[in-house]
């Protein structure tokens, strides 16, 4: 048997092979490295992430590149008599 025979009989598991492996690879790193995280403790209010006094905000404006207005007629209220 050829080492083209060889190929050719095991292309599946081959394949495979090189799509699962390098997923379990990262996966087995990913945990390790969220593991890893003792102190990354997530929080809902955002203030809690800023110090005291360190920020001031002057001026709030919403700015959109693009906006995208539809209307939608309201259906009339039928008599009922």
């Amino acid at each position: 048997m050829s080492y083209t025979d060889f190929l050719l009989e095991n292309i599946g598991l081959i394949a495979g092979i090189i799509i699962i492996l390098p997923i379990i690879i990262v996966l087995i790193m990913t945990f390790v490295k969220l593991s890893q995280m003792k102190t990354a403790n997530p929080d809902d209010y955002a203030a809690n992430y800023i110090d005291k006094g360190s920020f001031r905000l002057t001026e709030s404006r919403d700015v959109f590149l693009y906006s995208n207005l539809s209307k939608t007629p309201r259906p009339k209220p039928q008599n009922k008599n």
